[in-house]
């Protein structure tokens, strides 16, 4: 079929999005206190169950719209199974970290470092948040382009300036209340848009579902990989095996609760500890049914095109087919409904990143070096001002990787990957301070350096500067960094041990009467998938 631009009630449902999206910023800054506590934590009162929708929508970001149906056309569904058996290791991540930041209690994920270590550990692992997370803007804003770029012509530096300078509008018009309760919003949006998406695909396949995998599975793109020797091999350049699905079921519920400001931030919105958990399990059962979704969306899309030969264009990335399906063979308006949950997924993670980072910057920045006292009586305008300054960063490192990274041939969602490998390192801090009373403020400050100087170098000499053929594989990326900081770090520890009073600060020296309550059986539930936006986390 001839691509068709999008019809005026596209154009009614992107509108009406767009609308819906601004006025609940512009309602929520009417009810917003004038303190940077309120703008930045809505006040610790949010419902539980508000907060689930917001983490699942801010971690659900446009490299997942874009990448995961991508990922599943090219490559086949075998890195689902992050998603599948991601919920193992919540519950450990819970035990060990969550209530740390209830205890303090804190504003930021890092205050626990300077109080664990020192003020420098707590600067750094500031540092690294802020940097990889507005790379993550940048790369969030890239996915979106490249998807509406195929699906209504839209060029992708007019995608990044006008959908930025909107975003950046209603997130610090809004604050916490305004991004949360968009972010929920934003969340049916994206459901609602990738189930029409799938509705479409499964009646062209009489939704035949069975048939539709069977045929993935018979060109190498289902779970028939899990059988064979080369899943259980030990082999760097394997895209994915065992030992990979290994790593990251250890590594990213530790990442998301422990040095993920952003996750960290919206369960510090909620009233308690207890309702952090729920919002914790809930987020991550939001999670399966959607990953599902979009799964099956990219075996769909296989099935769709190797029954219909010559209608997909020669040379088409796989990151592109989605857009292409929607501009050419769906209805109005469901090419402006798919528009519009693209955009809540990039304006659902950007104005996170963006509420994110100015939190870390006010907090751990300003306030803390003593540049400014909170509770001053311009604060309100020093939050809303570092929020614009956050988002237009991000909007300008977007168009530089627009115009500067055409060279790099990986998709999306390798990229992605990549970047997260700093996550891993920062993570040792906080796995260190919790479990090892021995280990110092000097010597967790060493193993940062080294491990996240290992991390930004390695990518470079065994991924970028090799043909592909010869790739380390992406998901290896941040290993080597994570076990030299936790090496490196817990040795030094005999040459430097710690010698601060750290009551209530790991494991072995937490006042146990301070302890929350257990959650009572049947609220807490037995099975959970993982938040879906896996390579950000």
């Amino acid at each position: 079929m001839a691509p068709s631009p999008l019809h005026l009630s596209d154009w009614v449902v992107i509108a009406l999005y767009m609308g819906l999206t601004i006025g609940i910023a512009v309602w929520s800054k009417f009810f917003q206190k004038e303190t940077s506590e309120d703008y930045f934590l809505a006040g610790r009162s949010i419902p539980w169950f508000l907060a689930s929708l917001a983490i699942f929508a801010s971690l659900f970001s446009t490299i997942s719209f874009v990448s995961v149906p991508g990922e599943a056309f090219g490559n086949g569904v075998m890195l689902s199974l992050n998603s599948w058996l991601g919920f193992l290791f919540y519950p450990v991540a819970i035990w060990l970290f969550l209530r740390f930041f209830f205890f303090l209690p804190t504003f930021t994920a890092y205050e626990y470092l300077e109080r664990r270590f020192n003020l420098a550990t707590r600067l750094l692992g500031s540092g690294i948040f802020t940097v990889v997370k507005l790379i993550y803007a940048g790369i969030v804003f890239y996915a979106a382009a490249v998807l509406l770029e195929v699906l209504v012509g839209i060029d992708p530096t007019t995608t990044i300036i006008v959908v930025g300078l909107i975003t950046v509008a209603y997130t610090t018009l809004g604050g916490m209340k305004g991004v949360i309760l968009t972010d929920a919003m934003q969340a049916c949006v994206i459901v609602l848009g990738m189930g029409a998406i799938l509705f479409i695909l499964l009646s062209s396949a009489g939704f035949d579902v069975a048939a539709i995998y069977r045929y993935s599975a018979e060109h190498g793109k289902g779970f028939e990989t899990v059988a064979s020797p080369e899943f259980w091999r030990f082999d760097l350049h394997d895209r994915y095996s065992f030992w990979l699905l290994a790593l990251y079921l250890a590594t990213s519920p530790l990442v998301a609760l422990s040095c993920d400001q952003l996750v960290v931030q919206r369960l510090l919105t909620v009233k308690g500890y207890q309702g952090a958990v729920r919002a914790t399990y809930s987020s991550l059962i939001i999670g399966l049914p959607v990953a599902a979704i979009f799964w099956l969306v990219g075996l769909a899309l296989f099935y769709y095109y190797g029954h219909r030969p010559g209608q997909l264009p020669e040379g088409i990335a796989a990151d592109q087919v989605l857009g292409f399906f929607i501009r050419t063979a769906t209805p109005a308006p469901v090419p402006g409904l798919i528009a519009a949950a693209a955009l809540a997924a990039l304006m659902s993670t950007i104005s996170s990143v963006v509420n994110s980072v100015a939190t870390v910057i006010y907090r751990d920045g300003l306030v803390r070096l003593g540049v400014y006292q909170e509770g001053g009586v311009h604060e309100i305008n020093i939050c809303r001002g570092l929020s614009a300054v956050a988002g237009l960063v991000s909007v300008g490192l977007a168009l530089l990787l627009r115009y500067g990274g055409s060279g790099i041939k990986s998709s999306i969602f390798e990229v992605a990957g990549i970047w997260a490998g700093l996550w891993v390192v920062l993570m040792t801090a906080f796995l260190l301070g919790v479990l090892v009373p021995r280990v110092s403020g000097r010597a967790m400050m060493c193993g940062l350096a080294a491990g996240g100087s290992v991390t930004l170098l390695l990518p470079y000499f065994l991924y970028y500067s090799v043909p592909a053929g010869e790739r380390v594989s992406f998901n290896w990326m941040g290993t080597p960094g994570m076990l030299i900081s936790f090496v490196l770090a817990l040795g030094l520890s005999f040459l430097w041990p710690n010698r601060k009073n750290l009551s209530d600060l790991t494991l072995w020296t937490l006042n146990r009467k301070k302890e929350p309550a257990p959650e009572p059986v049947g609220l807490i539930p037995s099975a959970e998938g993982s938040p879906l936006d896996t390579p950000t986390r």
